[in-house]
């Protein structure tokens, strides 16, 4: 019988250092393009059709950035979905993607996709009429 100190019943847990490292996370990379979805067609599109191309793009790339379907409802507060890291690499991809610089305060200040996607049109707006009339 082995006598251990006072108030120890077994000896420590044997850990290697193979034990403790943790993987890497997979990061969704900002050059991922989401399919049918592109900066001159949603320009070219109408007024109309805008608000729901945007928000689709949105949608995907919130689902893709989380890893999950799409099964994210348009008003759901961003609040409950993403983190810190998470929106920072968002707000990169659409700036990226739209070409477009959106602050902090915007980005979290649009609290679902349907505002973010409405702060993104109010952006592209003298853009699109450039492009209309040029």
């Amino acid at each position: 019988m082995i006598n251990y100190p006072v108030g120890i019943s077994s000896l420590p847990i044997s850990v290697t250092l193979g034990d403790e490292l943790i993987p890497q996370a997979k990061i969704i990379h900002s050059s991922v393009k989401i399919s049918n979805f592109s900066r001159e067609e949603l320009l070219a599109a109408d007024p109309e059709e805008q608000q729901q191309m945007l928000e689709n793009y949105l949608l995907s790339c919130v689902s893709s950035s989380l890893q999950l379907p799409l099964k994210i409802h348009r008003e759901q507060s961003f609040t409950l979905l993403l983190d810190s890291l998470i929106a920072i690499l968002l707000k990169s991809k659409i700036e990226e993607d739209l070409h477009v610089r959106i602050s902090l305060e915007q980005f979290f200040g649009a609290c679902n996709i349907v505002q973010l996607a409405q702060v993104l049109l109010n952006q592209l707006e003298p853009i699109r009429k450039k492009s209309v009339s040029g």
